[in-house]
């Protein structure tokens, strides 16, 4: 009788409604929604209970706080008709909360849906009264609901401040798609993401990993039992967080529609699909997107197949939802009158059609974007959103929330999943904004919703996760936009400002100290599958930190401290560049590739060359500021930028105008924004004149590298380039005349080899054979994906001894296009190979290699929609200079040239033994003072040869080194001698 007693005042309690508070309770009888304002009795009671209700994600729509609460310390538990994984569920939640089942408490705490108006479908109540509380629905979806609601309500207490709450989704299909690419979940994640999906009351999950080979590949076999018992889990986990199991089979690569094969394959089909309902799957899909075949015919074929399937399971399994499936054309750009017209107008009435919208990938979405698919299949359609997947971007986290979905979308639509990223527990941010948004979109916010997610998913670590992901989150749906934080404070220290200087130095101490926190602290696995993002950005915390250090004491801290600094941000940079995941790509990767620019802009560390004064002019116009005197200036950080190409019939020109008449002995010219940049002149003529208008032709150049040219005896006052040919902007760094800067032309010496790829190329002029030249601008771009096996091989005609290896990709128009995982092989025959290594970024340089070979080779190992752009690929190569000359030779990229290139980014790298030397040819210039620039020196000693006589200046072991001959001496060399072993990284040796 009292249980009946009971149930009786709960049906009385959904009878009144939320807007209606029951007689004894004396609360406000206004209904909020998430939104809308606090009632105008608000006391502490309802103002607690709806804090609380406002904490509630996915948001509710409806609720109304009461003036009282509830001590839940001891409830009596009444089960009216409940689903059994609800009644669980809520059990479980009373046992981790401490809270006591007794027949005797204070409370009455119901479930179920015994109630005649109890919310049909996933709808629930929950209603209060000051001795019960009724969690009501007719679903057992619901009933799970309106339990995770309470949990949300009571926090980590047994208090609950009253109210009533009328809740339920918008969009009834609400979930993800296990669809990427690349590196696939564990078996823990899966079961992670299910959980989660529970949690913020995603009910599907579709099974359709890439890396199940029986998902696809070979979907005709049936899985074994070790395979069946990880399905069987996860279908359990589905099933205790009240979420759809989908399976996914995607047959459509061999699936045979002729005659001979069509039933045999079906048969097998019908086979797999019941041996997963004999597992306990009740739902399915039959995947038949990203086929080649888009005809007519194909159509007609995938058509025939799903209906016939539909039919034939269908009829004889029961308890099935409706079959999901989607075709080779599944966005509005692909479609055609052969293949989608025909499909449509055959499919059955009742399959769910996946689409993912306008395009593959967008945002802007509403329900109009939605009008086209679902008039030609007339149906709504079951979105497929491809977002926070990063299979196509692996180098970037696609962390930010979700936006660009209008809140009418839903009324278009019939579900709506999600393909997440490879790195599962990094998803879930973006995936609670969305699942917060499928649930109530008309009062979605996505700062509020992005804010709870972090402090649901990461607590104590909220902050630190959100200045991490804030600067690491750009992607296609911010339009790679990220480190808001850092943009202006950045922005006004590049222009000069260094009054910034504190403040942006405390916000990268805030990043450094954020990632170490998390690679610390974190116990949901972010952290290991984010591992090269966070080490990253914890090093350009530390870099800023230099960074901002050197620019407030450019003017007092001495010359070794100074460039104590610099070293450390040299060695981390070289770290940072070393890593392909891409953080802050806009905003601080930016500032440390210009860290020397911004550092020259404060303190000069590498005299400017001297050089025969002069102005430039020009027939070309400038773009923006880059004008001619940024090629006169001697700096290689500026530079000349035209607005366009050269006119064809070569008529532009330009002219270095000396200040007088001057005798001419060398010349120096470097075009391009930098030393791979492509804005260069094809060919050109070099000519001087002494009255501007008779002209002598001295050089023709028939590309736009680097040129030095030594030995020239002529007197002009003006030196022009004329008849300039080339079919891009033109980017001209500098243009001097008897120049100091010392000569780095550079002679390339390899071994001789051929080369070949697995692919075509692109088209004229990307062919395999650029890969071979040093230096060229012109490279190799692959007419595909390099997909796995996909491969680029070098042969070197005879086994040689190999000790070195380059290969540099990632370039030109196409500095997306690498390898994202593959392996460097080596053969004697090209039948048999060994591996040399694995690797994952553009560039790979290996020095001390032990190898006997005549083939090498570079796989992909990867599953990717990158082609591949290679620049360069070679072994045993040295490039030596006319200028310099040294016993140890220095390794890829850090060859004994750059030692007078001018810059300090770059250095001379080798290992040194005793007795190892360096000779800088001086040019018989008077040499007042030596000063060298080194992250590491081993002990040496420093001379001068002058006149065929050597004049010793003293050892040398800091690696901030100045000394001076006792008075200026003309010398045609200086030589630097190794006293010990060790590794030498010296950035630059340069005389005044």
């Amino acid at each position: 009788m009292k249980r009946a007693f009971l149930l009786l005042c709960a049906a009385l309690l959904l009878l009144t409604g939320c807007s209606t508070p029951p007689a004894e309770a004396s609360g406000t009888s206004e209904t909020s929604s998430a939104e809308s304002e606090p009632p105008t009795d608000e006391n502490e009671y309802t103002k607690k209970a709806k804090e609380a209700a406002q904490a509630v994600y996915p948001q509710l729509k409806s609720y109304t706080p009461y003036d009282y609460s509830l001590d839940l310390s001891a409830v009596n538990l009444i089960d009216d008709g409940a689903a059994p994984a609800a009644m669980d569920a809520l059990r479980e939640l009373l046992a981790e909360r401490g809270i006591r089942i007794e027949a005797g408490a204070g409370v009455t705490l119901t479930l179920g849906g015994g109630a005649e108006n109890a919310p049909e479908g996933e709808n629930y109540r929950i209603d209060c009264t000051q001795d019960t509380v009724v969690l009501s629905a007719k679903d057992a979806s619901g009933q799970f609901y309106a339990v995770k609601t309470l949990g949300a309500l009571t926090g980590d207490s047994s208090t609950l401040y009253a109210l009533c709450v009328e809740d339920g989704p918008t969009v009834p299909y609400r979930g993800i798609v296990e669809g990427f690419y690349g590196t696939p979940w564990s078996h823990e994640d899966r079961l992670s993401m299910i959980g989660f999906c529970g949690d913020v009351r995603m009910n599907t999950y579709i099974y359709a990993p890439k890396d199940d080979s029986k998902h696809r590949d070979q979907w005709r076999e049936l899985y074994d039992d070790a395979e069946e018992a990880k399905l069987t889990e996860l279908i359990h986990a589905c099933a205790e967080n009240n979420v759809r199991f989908v399976y996914a089979l995607s047959p459509g690569l061999d699936f045979r529609f002729t005659a001979d094969g069509y039933e045999a394959d079906f048969e097998a089909l019908m086979a797999k699909y019941d041996s997963l309902y004999r597992l306990g799957v009740r739902d399915f899909a039959l995947l038949l997107d990203d086929l080649p075949d888009r005809t007519a015919q194909a159509a007609a074929n995938h058509a025939k197949l799903v209906n016939e399937f539909r039919e034939a399971f269908y009829a004889n399994h029961e308890g099935l939802s409706e079959l999901l499936t989607i075709f080779a054309e599944y966005f509005d750009g692909y479609i055609t009158a052969d293949y989608t017209y025909t499909l449509a107008r055959r499919l059955n009435d009742d399959v769910e059609v996946m689409w993912t919208g306008p395009d593959v990938s967008l945002v802007n979405l509403n329900a109009a974007s939605m009008e086209q698919p679902n008039r030609l299949y007339g149906r709504k359609m079951f979105f497929w959103w491809n977002y926070p997947v990063n299979d196509y971007c692996i180098d970037r986290l696609l962390v930010d929330r979700v936006t660009g979905l209008a809140a009418d979308l839903p009324e278009a639509i019939s579900g709506f999943v999600s393909n997440p990223m490879n790195q599962a527990e990094a998803s879930k941010l973006p995936l609670f904004t969305l699942a917060d948004y499928l649930w109530n979109p008309q009062s979605y916010d996505r700062a509020q919703s992005y804010d709870a997610a972090f402090r649901s998913l990461y607590g104590d670590l909220a902050e630190d996760m959100r200045l991490f992901c804030d600067t690491i989150c750009a992607g296609y749906i911010n339009n790679y936009t990220d480190s808001l934080r850092f943009q202006t404070l950045v922005s006004r220290f590049s222009a000069g400002n260094d009054a910034v200087c504190a403040e942006l130095k405390a916000l990268f101490t805030a990043l450094k100290e954020a990632a170490a926190a998390i690679w610390e602290n974190d116990t949901t696995g972010f952290a290991a599958e984010t591992e090269p993002w966070l080490k990253k950005a914890e090093l350009y915390g530390e870099m800023g930190e230099l960074l901002m250090t050197l620019a407030e004491g450019a003017e007092t801290m001495d010359h070794a401290e100074f460039w104590s600094l610099c070293t450390r941000i040299l060695e981390l940079r070289e770290q940072t560049d070393a890593s392909s995941a891409i953080v802050s790509g806009k905003v601080l990767t930016p500032l440390f590739a210009d860290f020397e620019a911004l550092v020259t802009a404060r303190r000069e560390l590498i005299p400017a060359p001297a050089f025969a004064a002069g102005s430039l002019q020009t027939t070309l116009s400038a773009y923006g500021t880059n004008t001619p005197d940024k090629a006169t200036d001697g700096s290689l950080q500026t530079y000349f930028w035209s607005s366009a190409a050269p006119k064809a019939d070569g008529s532009d020109s330009f002219t270095l105008t000396l200040n007088e008449p001057t005798a001419v002995r060398n010349l120096y010219l470097a075009m391009g924004a930098d030393e791979t940049d492509g804005d260069r002149l094809t060919g050109y003529t070099l000519e001087y004149s002494s009255d501007g208008e008779t002209w002598t032709a001295f050089h023709t150049a028939v590309n736009g590298d680097t040129l030095y040219l030594q030995g020239l005896d002529f007197e002009a006052r003006y030196i022009r380039l004329s008849n300039l040919r080339g079919n891009t902007w033109i980017a001209l760094r500098e243009l001097e005349v008897n120049t100091t800067r010392p000569s780095t032309n550079v002679d390339v010496h390899a071994e001789q080899a051929t080369i070949s790829s697995t692919q075509g190329c692109y088209q004229a002029g990307y062919e395999i054979e650029n890969a071979l030249t040093y230096g060229s601008d012109r490279y190799y771009w692959s007419e595909g994906a390099a997909a796995p096996g996909f491969a680029v091989t070098l042969d070197l005609g005879k086994i040689t001894d190999v000790h070195s290896l380059i290969y540099e990709s990632g370039v030109g128009a196409a500095t997306e296009d690498y390898i994202r995982s593959g392996v460097m092989e080596y053969s004697t025959d090209g039948v048999s190979w060994e591996t040399v290594g694995r690797y994952s970024t553009r560039n790979i340089y290996l020095h001390d290699l032990n190898l006997r070979c005549r083939y090498l080779r570079y796989v992909s190992q990867s599953e990717q929609d990158y082609w591949l752009s290679l620049a360069h690929f070679a072994v045993n190569e040295e490039l030596t200079c006319d200028s310099v000359a040294v016993t140890a030779p220095g390794r890829a990229q850090h060859e004994a040239f750059r030692l007078l290139d001018g810059s300090f980014t770059t250095s001379y790298r080798a290992t040194v033994k005793a007795g190892d030397t360096i000779a800088v040819d001086c040019g018989g210039i008077s040499v007042s003072e030596i000063t060298l620039l080194a992250s590491s020196l081993p002990a040496a000693r420093l001379s001068l040869v002058s006149g065929g006589a050597t004049v010793e200046l003293g050892a040398l072991s800091e690696p901030f080194g100045r000394i001076s001959p006792e008075t200026p001496t003309e010398a045609e060399k200086l030589l630097l001698t190794f006293t010990e072993d060790g590794l030498a990284d010296i950035q630059e040796i340069f005389f005044s």
